[in-house]
This record gives C-alpha cells, structure tokens and sequence, in this order.
C-alpha cells in the first residue's frame, strides 16, 4: 500500500514540477513567509530593490531577495519567530520595518513605499503586520514563550487551550508543578469531542491511536511557541474535530544560550488543622528540576538544542501515612538543526520520557496487591525542507513515537490470583490482598510520512497563486494486553469469607492480547488565489483520505473454555472520504489590517482503535462465576455469562465527519494587538456507534 500511494504522489510531484520550472535559490527552514512588494510614492512598482531578511531563528545567516518585474519579493517557508526585513535601492532613502513575528501556516504581507533620496539612514516603518489577509482561517490563537512563561496556572499544553475561545473543559496542568503536557482528555473545542483535538509536536501527532488523547509528553520549558489553528484549515490539515494545536520546541541558534527552574513543594510547608496524629491530613511532596542548553555546533551550519526534566512526588494518605505514593519522571529532549546546503535544510529530535510511579496506601487495598506501574514513551522527527527557489520548495517528515506504559512490570505475571477477603479489613470493609487481580499494558506505536511540494506563481489565470499539492501517511499499532494473574491462563479473582477464614468465591475472566492495525492515506491539494487587485483571495482544495483498520487477538483460556484466535481482518474499511474546502479572505483597505473572512468546509477526524478493535469483538465469555464447595474440595461453577455476538461493522459504512461555515472580520488595533469576532456553524453527520444486532425489544409507551 505504501508503495501504490508514494508512487502516486512522485507522478503528482513530477507533474507539478514540470509545469513549474524551479531555478536554485537560498532559503531556509518553513511554516511560515512574509512576502510583500516595493512601490515609489507615486505608487509605481521597483523592480531591482534588495530586500534583506534577518532573524536569530535563520540558519545560515540573512536572506536576500531581488524584487522581480513587479516589485514583488517572496521568503517562503521561514520557521516560527521574529523578522526584520530591510530593502535598499540606490536613490532611494532605505526603509526597514522590524519585530515581525511569524507563526505556524501564517502568511504576512510587508508594504515598503520608498521616498527619494541619498541619506544613508535608515527609515524604520511603524507597526508589523498581524493580520494575515489570505488565509480563510479564523478563531486562530498563538501563544509565545514569553506569554506562556508569564501564565500563574496552567503551565502544560493541554492547560493552555483553556485560554482559546471556543474550548471548554480540562483543567489538567500535569504534575509536580504543572510542567509537563496533561492528559488532554477532557475539553471539547468548538463542539467537537473529547478526542477531537489534535495535538502535534514538531511535526510528530502526540495523540493516542487507540483512544485519541495525547500520549507524548512535551517539557513546558521547550515551548518556543502553540499555535491553535484549524477552523476553517485548508486542505492541508485533516483528522480532527476540534482544533489542531502545533508546538514547537526551541531550538539552537548562533549565540550559547542556557536556562533552568526549580520548583519544590514540602508536606513541611503545608499547616495541619490538628496537632493529633490521628486526624492528620494527607501528605504531598513534590520536586521539579528543569535545565536546557542551545547553541551552535557549528556557526550558521549545525545548532542543538537539548533539555532534560526530572520530576519527583510523593503522597500519602491520612491513615496510611507510612505507605506513600509516589511518582517518578524523567524527560528529555535532542534537537538538531542543519544547513545541509544552501537551500536544504534538515533538523530531527528525540523526545524521551520515563516514568514510574505507584498508587499511595489504601484502607480496602493491601500494598503488595498495589504495585507500581510503568510509563516510556519516545517521538522523532525528521524534516527536511529544500528550497528551489523563491517560489518553489519541497518539505518532507518522517516520524513517530513509542509508547509502553502498564499497571505495573511484566513479571508481575507470576504474582498469585489476587484474593478479597469479605469484612477483612481494619474498618470491616473488604481488603484485596495477594496481588492486583489484572494487569494492563498499551503499546501504542505510531509512523507517518508527510510529503508537499509548494509553488508560488504569479501573474497567472488573473493573479497570483499559491499551489500547495501533498501526501501524508500514517500507520498505527495500538497493541493492548488485558491479563489476570493466578493460576489459571485466563486469570481469576478469589473471594474469602473472612468470618471463617475459608474460600467462598471465585470470578474468572478471559485474557486478551489485542494487535490492530490502523492505515490512513490522505492526498490533497490546494490553492490560494490572489486576484489582480491584490484585496480578494479565494482558497479552494479537496481533501481525499483512505482508512483501513483490521485487528486480530490472542484470548486467554478460563475453566472449560481453552485459549483461541480470533481474526477479524480489513473489517474497517469505509468508501475513500473526499473533503472539499472553499474560503475567501478580503483586505477592506488593501493596507494588511483589516480583513472579512468567510469559508465552508468538510472535516474528518482522526481514525482510533476503538472504531475497529473494540473489546468486546474477541470474547466468547464476560465472566464466570464458581463457589466453594467443601465437600469437593474445588469451586464449582454456578454461573457463566456469555459475551454477545462479536462486533461486526457495516458494510456500507462511512466516516463521521462535519461540516462547518464560518463568518469573521479581524482588525489590527496596534503593533502587537488585533482584535477578531468569528462566527462558526458546525453540523456533524454519520454518527458511529455500536448497536446490539441481536438484542430484544420491547416497546415502551412514553407518558
């Protein structure tokens, strides 16, 4: 398959680059561009003019452009920070204008109107541009460093979408001092689900694919800056049904540049309400180191960036105060940029983290029944971005992340079948002893490709356009193991009737070793078309996405009912999902501050395990039920309740998606302050759920 959909995307790429001629040109990283035209004052282009572009953020040193026939000059594909762009032309009195900063996907246009004259100062322009007046897109939000660093709460990624309009819900700030990125499972943005959100981390998707919360965790103090995007997003961007949130990690520059925090909070600072020991409260420590360093390898040729996070808590409860709970993690994170050659550019990371951690003591629990569990995740990246020219340029990543997280260690398979003893605790509550009972382990693996090729042409069918033609590839293994330990390969729970100290009870279950695979393709393509009067962009694209699920699993044996196979095959696999998108945005004064937005679109969310792998699809039994018997010797078996009909998907299936209108209008108010009121109208359709095909009904009256 992966061969079928990248040899479609080298013709579709061979095609575009035929039709547009590329020429060598230096340029470097992307996301972004800042693009604009040099006129006289009487309003005459300037051919000729030398435009410099600067920022710390530029491997490689300044960029220089020519402004062509049209007094037109382009920096594509310029990666998320601060510009300043300077244009020099002999007669004329030089112009500057700094402090540009450029977002994710954000596209600024930079006017220059040249006086005559011979002076050699410079004239810097007033206010940078914040309003980009091409893209159809609204409700969009970026959050800095610097405004994330200032924030008193919420210091993770996920608790930082609860300051974008439009989302509600989570409050998670991840632990020991909120550092780290949270759960992510719990908000909802612009009325999609709780999964909706797709989070990316330099590229790489952070999102479960068996459940779609966020799996990877990201350091707070890398963020270099999250963009929220995705309201009225173009063909380019798909698999979600909320928004899309787009971090990016620092990286080295040419200047040695070093930091590091310390956050610590002591049960000793904490006051109790009563001196006796019995009625204390319960206890909380938490430590948090953080350290980075950047700088250049290599002078304009090979940064790094690298950063390491250890966090460490402890919590006990009240009444088990010398049982404490605890919790370990270590993050780190590599990062590599490159100057392969004067128009290539290659950067990669490697994220890590490592964590453990173990529940704190219990009143019903028994600590060796309470054991600790385990976390390793790693993500990586590489793109690679090479510049054909001003108006052309290929971007590509490859990446991924691993996951392995469980209940605790897999020798905790040997422990003994857990036990329950009825009225066995210290309050006459029952007490789980032994061991656990169960255990869990996710494998949560993820691959994806991404491929686009981008030309800018002008003065072509009545304007000028921005061609943007891709593919993006991804591959997902959300392996789930569900065990119980005891003697039995299935796994079973003991029940003892603590007032005679003899066996009375016993629950089995059936194991399960669940190994999906999860495919999607997506191939899209897009223009932004600018018209002849420069004030009116139209936006069209069409999104295509193949999905294709398939599962099979290992069912662990129970009393009578011995281990199986069970394969479903390509069960999941809807017609091929087609996403057009249309949009418009119109500079009302043609000065780049005010800008009418309006856009109609469809959207697919991200495919997880749980459309195609759900539980229930494998087992033939739920549970079976056995008590003592004395005069036997063994349990026997009273009741056995078997699992419904396996899950089966409809054949004339198709994908949920929804389909959205938006209406907005934003307005520059001052060098770093602009103002937007948006409108957006979602309409979801194609609902998935699970329906019992063989249940039966009986019709209710409703009063």
């Amino acid at each position: 398959m992966l061969n079928r959909y990248l040899g479609m995307f080298l013709i579709i790429t061979a095609v575009a680059v035929m039709l547009f001629p590329v020429s060598a040109f230096a340029q470097a990283s992307r996301v972004g561009s800042i693009e604009g035209r040099v006129d006289d004052a009487d309003g005459a282009v300037l051919p000729g003019a030398t435009v410099t572009l600067s920022s710390p953020n530029l491997i490689g040193g300044d960029k220089v452009s020519v402004t062509g026939a049209d007094g037109a000059y382009r920096f594509p594909a310029l990666p998320p920070g601060t510009y300043a762009v300077a244009v020099n032309m002999g007669g004329f009195i030089p112009q500057a204008q700094g402090d540009i900063v450029v977002s994710v996907s954000q596209k600024l246009q930079v006017i220059f109107t040249m006086q005559l004259g011979t002076t050699d100062e410079v004239t810097v322009l007033g206010e940078p541009p914040l309003v980009d007046v091409k893209n159809s897109s609204v409700a969009n939000a970026v959050v800095t460093a610097d405004f994330a660093q200032a924030l008193p709460s919420g210091r993770s990624a996920a608790g930082l979408i609860n300051y974008i309009p439009g989302v509600v819900g989570n409050t998670d700030g991840g632990p020991a001092g909120g550092r780290t990125l949270g759960s992510g499972r719990d908000h909802s943005a612009f009325g999609g689900t709780t999964q909706g959100t797709q989070f990316v981390f330099d590229g790489v998707a952070m999102n479960s694919p068996e459940g779609g919360e966020v799996e990877v965790k990201m350091d707070f103090d890398n963020l270099q800056e999250a963009s929220f995007t995705g309201v009225a997003g173009a063909a380019e961007v798909g698999g979600y049904s909320g928004i899309v949130v787009n971090l990016i990690s620092k990286t080295g520059t040419n200047e040695l540049h070093a930091a590091g925090n310390f956050f610590y909070r002591g049960d000793e600072w904490n006051s109790q309400n009563s001196t006796d020991p019995n009625f204390r409260q319960a206890t909380s420590n938490n430590k948090n180191y953080h350290f980075d360093l950047g700088g250049p390898l290599v002078r304009d040729k090979l940064w790094a960036y690298g950063s390491v996070r250890r966090e460490t808590s402890e919590e006990a409860s009240e009444d088990f105060a010398d049982q404490p709970g605890f919790d370990r993690n270590l993050l780190y994170l590599v990062k590599l940029t490159t100057q392969i050659t004067e128009g290539s550019k290659l950067s990669a990371h490697l994220n890590t983290e490592r964590d453990s951690g173990q529940n704190p003591g219990e009143l019903w629990i028994e600590q060796a029944a309470n054991l600790p569990n385990y976390n390793r995740i790693r993500s990586f990246n590489f793109d690679y971005i090479n510049i054909f020219s001003d108006n052309t340029f290929l971007d590509g990543k490859v990446g991924g992340n691993f996951a392995a997280r469980g209940d605790f260690d897999r020798e905790a398979l040997d422990l003994p079948a857990a036990r329950l003893i009825l009225g066995g605790g210290p309050t006459g509550d029952d007490i789980l002893t032994k061991s656990p009972g169960f255990f869990f382990d996710g494998y949560r693996n993820r691959y994806q490709v991404n491929l686009a090729l981008t030309h800018y042409a002008d003065d072509f069918l009545g304007g000028s356009h921005d061609f943007k033609v891709g593919f993006q590839g991804d591959w997902t293994m959300p392996k789930t193991n569900i065990g119980y330990t005891g003697e039995t390969n299935g796994g079973a729970a003991y029940f003892v009737d603590f007032a005679v100290g003899e066996p009375g009870y016993r629950y089995e279950w059936q194991s399960l070793e669940i190994d999906p695979l999860g495919q999607q393709a997506s191939f899209f393509v897009q223009d932004s078309w600018t018209m002849a009067n420069g004030q009116l962009t139209v936006n069209a694209g069409l999104r295509a996405t193949d999905y294709k699920g398939n599962a099979k699993a290992r069912v662990g044996a129970i009393t009578n009912y011995p281990s199986y196979m069970a394969d479903l095959g390509d069960h999941f696999h809807p017609p091929i999902s087609i996403a057009p998108r249309l949009g418009f945005a119109y500079d009302v004064f043609n000065d780049g501050t005010t800008a009418v937005k309006g856009h109609v679109g469809r959207y697919f969310p991200q495919m997880i395990a749980g459309m195609y792998a759900g539980f229930q699809s494998f087992s033939a039994v739920e549970w079976q039920f056995s008590e003592w018997n004395a005069d036997l010797g063994d349990y026997e078996i009273l009741e056995t309740e078997f699992a419904p009909a396996g899950l089966e998907i409809d054949p004339n299936i198709s994908m949920t998606y929804f389909q959205e209108v938006t209406l907005g209008i934003e307005r520059q108010l001052g060098s770093d302050f602009s103002i937007e009121l948006s409108g957006v109208v979602r309409n979801t359709q194609d609902f998935m759920d699970k329906v019992r095909m063989n249940g039966e009904w009986e019709a209710v009256p409703v009063q």
